[in-house]
């Protein structure tokens, strides 16, 4: 949970609050690293740059997961811009 505050000198500030995770949360998380690896691994292969072109690519497969469909569109998004954030790194090394 994240609250906006504002100072007096309109310097903007973050309070964040921290907790714990349960073994499930950590298992849900270790699904969710699996997908967005598939989904890399995927996009790589087929050439696929566009979020909604891997999400066709991948979904049928990804209900082996058994995971709400939002999981396989967010870990699409990921992918994608783990990819994307590695072609411009590439590209600025040129």
């Amino acid at each position: 949970m994240l609250k906006w505050l504002f100072s007096s000198s309109n310097v903007l500030s973050v309070k964040a609050v921290q907790f714990r995770h349960s073994e499930p949360l950590g298992d849900l998380l270790e699904t969710f690293r699996c997908m967005v690896n598939e989904a890399v691994r995927v996009a790589l292969e087929r050439k696929i740059t566009s979020r909604f072109r891997l999400i066709k690519a991948v979904y049928e497969d990804f209900k082996k997961y058994g995971l709400h469909t939002h999981y396989t569109l967010n870990a699409c998004e990921v992918a994608c811009g783990l990819i994307r954030n590695r072609k411009k790194e590439e590209n600025a090394i040129r």
